[in-house]
């Protein structure tokens, strides 16, 4: 089936489509149809001048008609687009229907199809869907117009669109779908329009308020009647594109495979996937298997991860085409097949076989595909012993042809690949002493890989400890300079606060002569993990900054949280309890803290931000020391 739709959405297409009553439309007067021959042919065409220039159009579609069908060298997919599109704009704009739908009937697969445009609006996909589903299968099916007036929403057949226009946002009132027949009287196309538009009110208008309640009349289906014979000579002249336009893309389809599969350095299996993959993608088709005919051993054999990789000659379905060497067509309603025949073990619903020749007529290959679908219908859960809806279509005669000029071209392909994966084993036999002769040295190479990737983790494991505080174990000057000057960077930028903590052991040096060197150090030990305990961030960094001080960096903190913190490490450190019998601050060990914050800026350094921390520090020695001061 074929629509043309102006509308950008693909999906809504699509949905519709998938529903009972697709809805991928033509709203007239909003979008500027394309530019092209179709749509200045149409101009003329107006509800008060139709009459008079319709006879002059028919005479000017005949020629165009002639003239298109001798197009066969040219874009006929741009073509094809254009003249359905035009087509809808047109008969949406003679009968105020505010989106029209050319469906378009293939009598050989029984369906309705339609072109809609990609989101992108660069190029058009085709979907498909049975000939007897949704309001323009039954005018199809039975030939005959149906008119739906104001609300369309009451007819029992609206059942499905409610359920799309909820998930669309559209709303459908009126409803006109008309049968176009051939001079033979067999069914081209189906003409859909919906929600008829009052003359004169503006586009930008919601459509409820646009609407004209009375629908489509016995005028329009008159005015549709009297230029019926445009539409069905334009629809020909589709039909005669559309053929042209999928022999355009299967020949497409085989020069990209030939250029594809014509790259040298391809393997023999690299060769039979390629193969399979471009067929499986220009036919449609669910799975392909490429059979190498092995007269040698008897066999046919793949490199498909299937169950059954080798089929005994003579056996089977298969087997009976390698006699014959006349394709095998299953459709998928009349599939009582054993899938053990295809060498295979998932569910076959139609299946294609075709055998393919080298350049001396030779059968070397069977080339087999298995389940068309329809790209429009998502994969989807049947009951158990039905054709899944996206399955129920065939391989056609027009697939055979495809496929038997595919099979021209990747038997060639094939032939040489053969020819030169035996050429390989050759080398590959000639190339082995050599590669054992190079083995050792490769080792050798190998070990002194590893040997530098040891030496590259050492000195990563040196470079490591070098910003570490050999006796506390935390980060050293070093690391904290380096920190530092990060994170003023990137704070500047951000502009964001940056918090510094000095901390300072009170009376150290009496701890110290009192205890000795060694006390103190386990004493410098301890201050230092309990500072490291109490600050949690990630981002943050506890140093030792020299001798009993240390520095606390706090990124993206204000000055009351770094208050906070500080508070939180002296009262971490009275919690140690470490005796300090000399100190006037108290009988154990406790610390003065100076805090600093500053929004980095270009006119500051972070050594200001050292001396502001500092001279904070001082402060709280110069009151009595164990208190934080900011």
């Amino acid at each position: 089936m074929k629509a043309i739709s102006t509308h950008s959405s693909q999906q809504l297409a699509v949905n519709h489509a998938a529903n009972n009553t697709p809805q991928f439309l033509t709203q007239v007067g909003q979008p500027k149809p394309i530019p092209g021959r179709f749509a200045q042919l149409l101009a003329p065409l107006t509800q008060q001048t139709f009459r008079q220039v319709v006879q002059q159009v028919q005479q000017e579609l005949s020629i165009v008609h002639q003239t298109l069908c001798m197009l066969e060298d040219q874009g006929f997919q741009g073509v094809l687009n254009d003249l359905l599109h035009s087509m809808a704009l047109k008969i949406g704009e003679l009968l105020d229907a505010d989106r029209t739908t050319i469906f378009m009937f293939d009598a050989e697969q029984q369906e309705l199809w339609s072109m809609v445009q990609e989101e992108s609006g660069s190029n058009s996909i085709e979907i498909r869907l049975p000939a007897n589903r949704g309001i323009a299968g039954h005018v199809a099916t039975h030939q005959e117009t149906l008119n739906i007036p104001y609300d369309f929403y009451d007819d029992p057949r609206s059942e499905e669109a409610k359920k799309q226009d909820r998930r669309t946002g559209y709303r459908t009132y009126t409803l006109l779908a008309i049968p176009v027949l051939d001079q033979q009287g067999q069914l081209l196309a189906v003409v859909q329009m919906l929600n008829k538009i009052r003359p004169g009110v503006h586009p930008t208008l919601p459509i409820q308020d646009r609407i004209h309640h009375q629908g489509f009349g016995a005028a329009d289906e008159k005015i549709f009647a009297e230029f019926v014979e445009v539409i069905g000579l334009l629809l020909e002249s589709s039909k005669a594109f559309y053929a042209a336009a999928q022999k355009q893309r299967a020949a497409n389809a085989l020069m990209a495979s030939t250029q594809v599969l014509g790259q040298s350095g391809l393997s023999l299996q690299e060769t039979l996937l390629h193969i399979m993959a471009e067929a499986k993608q220009l036919m449609q088709a669910e799975h392909s298997i490429l059979w190498l005919v092995d007269q040698d051993h008897h066999r046919l054999w793949t490199y498909a991860n299937i169950p059954h990789q080798q089929i005994p000659l003579g056996t089977g379905l298969l087997g009976k085409l390698v006699e014959t060497q006349h394709p095998l067509n299953y459709a998928f309603n009349h599939l009582p097949l054993s899938t053990h025949q295809f060498g295979c073990n998932t569910p076959l619903y139609s299946v294609l076989c075709m055998p393919v020749l080298n350049a001396h007529g030779k059968l070397i290959a069977i080339a087999q595909l298995a389940n068309k679908y329809r790209p429009s219908i998502a994969n989807a859960e049947s009951r158990r012993g039905e054709v899944p809806e996206r399955y129920r279509i065939n391989f056609s005669k027009t697939d055979e042809t495809f496929l038997m000029a595919f099979n021209t071209q990747a038997g060639s392909i094939l032939d040489r690949a053969i020819i030169n994966a035996d050429l390989e084993d050759k080398v590959r036999e000639r190339t082995q002493a050599l590669y054992d002769r190079n083995l050792q040295l490769q080792q050798e190479i190998e070990e002194r890989h590893r040997a530098e990737a040891k030496l590259k983790q050492l000195n990563q494991q040196l470079q490591q400890l070098s910003r570490i505080d050999g006796l506390t174990s935390i980060h050293n000057r070093r690391s904290f300079d380096e920190s530092l000057d990060k994170e003023w960077r990137r704070l500047r930028r951000e502009q964001q606060p940056l918090s510094i903590i000095l901390c300072d052991v009170d009376h150290f040096k009496q701890y110290n002569d009192t205890y000795g060197h060694q006390a103190g150090d386990t004493c410098l030990q301890e201050v230092a993990l309990a500072i490291d305990k109490s600050v949690k961030r990630p981002a943050d960094m506890v140093a030792r900054y020299g001798g009993e001080e240390f520095v606390v960096l706090l990124p993206n903190t204000p000055l009351p949280g770094a208050t906070h913190i500080a508070e939180m490490i002296r009262t971490a450190i009275e919690v140690l309890r470490i005796p300090h019998k000399t100190s006037s601050a108290s009988d154990q060990v406790t610390l003065s803290l100076g805090v600093a914050t500053v929004i980095p800026n270009t006119q500051q350094t972070y050594t200001e931000l050292l001396e502001a921390a500092d001279a904070a520090l001082y402060r709280a020695k110069q009151q009595g020391r164990n208190r934080v001061i900011s």
